[in-house]
């Protein structure tokens, strides 16, 4: 029995390691580890693919869909960050890290795989993170504090006193 069970847990490893030919995960170079409300970051696939055809399919469970040609494989010149600004002769060169997958709802978990030719990529689960109403968010205290309030008013006498200075400076002055 357990030599069946054995048997029957590595054939089913084997036969994922044989359709996943490449990893993906999220962009951790967000501030947000490229989680958001409608939308994830997902990391691009190996420069290998470069110029083929992406194809990526989600699905939550209940709604599974597929963007056929979604973008096409990087390549492999440029190392991958958020924005390579080269303003130089008059040109910008901006490489992106990641694709974006939009249109998904808030607090829902979702299966993301890519598809480049022959290859998938292994499944990757993610939940977009729950819709908070900006009103429900504690800013702290929105009053100003003793200290504000004291070097304003030391500020504001330190104007009064200069610019009482400057002119009697300049009525002295004039003077003669």
């Amino acid at each position: 029995m357990r030599l069946g069970i054995v048997v029957f847990l590595a054939a089913v490893l084997v036969n994922e390691i044989k359709t996943q030919n490449f990893t993906i995960t999220l962009v951790n170079d967000l501030v947000t580890g490229g989680l958001f409300t409608n939308s994830v970051v997902l990391s691009l696939p190996s420069c290998k693919y470069y110029g083929e055809n992406v194809n990526v399919t989600y699905d939550n469970g209940t709604f599974k869909a597929q963007i056929i040609s979604a973008f096409k494989g990087p390549d492999c010149r440029f190392k991958r960050a958020l924005v390579v600004a080269n303003s130089g002769d008059g040109y910008t060169v901006v490489q992106p890290i990641g694709y974006q997958l939009l249109g998904l709802t808030s607090n829902t978990v979702y299966t993301v795989q890519y598809q480049v030719g022959n290859d998938t990529s292994s499944n990757l689960t993610v939940k977009t993170i729950n819709r908070r109403d900006f009103n429900a968010i504690d800013v702290g205290f929105e009053g100003r504090s003793g200290g504000m309030v004291v070097i304003t008013v030391l500020l504001s006498i330190a104007m009064f006193l200069l610019i009482i200075g400057l002119i009697g400076t300049l009525a002295m002055g004039s003077r003669k």
